[in-house]
Formats: C-alpha cells, sequence, structure tokens
C-alpha cells in the first residue's frame, strides 16, 4: 500500500519525469527487510535515495551499508519547487540516463 510521503513522490515523478517506486523494501543478505515509503531512482546515492516518514537509524543504517541515500520527511501535497530543491541538494547519481533538463536550472 503506498503511503501519503510515497503519493507524493509518485506525483512529483510524473509531474518532472523521474523514476520513483514506493512503497521500496530494501532486503538485505541476511534476509531482513526494510520498507521505505519511496525510492527516489537516480538521486542522492549510488542505488538512488530512500524516503521515510518516521525516522528510525536501523532503517538509515541499512540504506546506507547498501549504497542509498536517506532522507527522513513530512508527508504533504506536491509542491514543485520544494521537490526541485530537495533533488538539486541530492544530486544526481544516474549512470545510464541523462540528467531531467530542469536540475541545472536556477530556480527563479
Amino acid at each position: 500500500m503506498v503511503s501519503p510521503l510515497g503519493q507524493t513522490w509518485l506525483e512529483a515523478a510524473q509531474e518532472l519525469g523521474f523514476r520513483v517506486t514506493a512503497p521500496f523494501v530494501l532486503k538485505t543478505k541476511s534476509d531482513t527487510s526494510y520498507q521505505f515509503d519511496a525510492l527516489v531512482h537516480d538521486f542522492g546515492g549510488e542505488r538512488g535515495m530512500v524516503l521515510m516518514e518516521k525516522w528510525e537509524s536501523e532503517k538509515a543504517d541499512a540504506a546506507a551499508a547498501h549504497g542509498y541515500g536517506y532522507s527522513s520527511m513530512s508527508a504533504g501535497p506536491f509542491d514543485r519547487e520544494a521537490t526541485l530543491d530537495a533533488l538539486r541538494d541530492w544530486g544526481w547519481c544516474g549512470k545510464n540516463v541523462a540528467a531531467p533538463s530542469w536540475l541545472n536550472e536556477k530556480a527563479i
């Protein structure tokens, strides 16, 4: 089931043209599973940026150990400028896909 945070990021992805998986489950080699509200592909870490509404350090540590960036944030309605700010802050990490054209545009 998609959480409100996941839904917001799915909407952002559709509006801005990037990839999001929501929800996202990280399964470790030790067979432990961690569910995140969303995975923003190609931003924030070698394997993308995982998002969680409720901060859990164990989940953040697992994400970092597996090549993901991580962020905790509140769910809310899609805000284009706030989303662009977050994506620019996290940075583009896509290897096989060109960065979106808006990524390097200056905010007005």
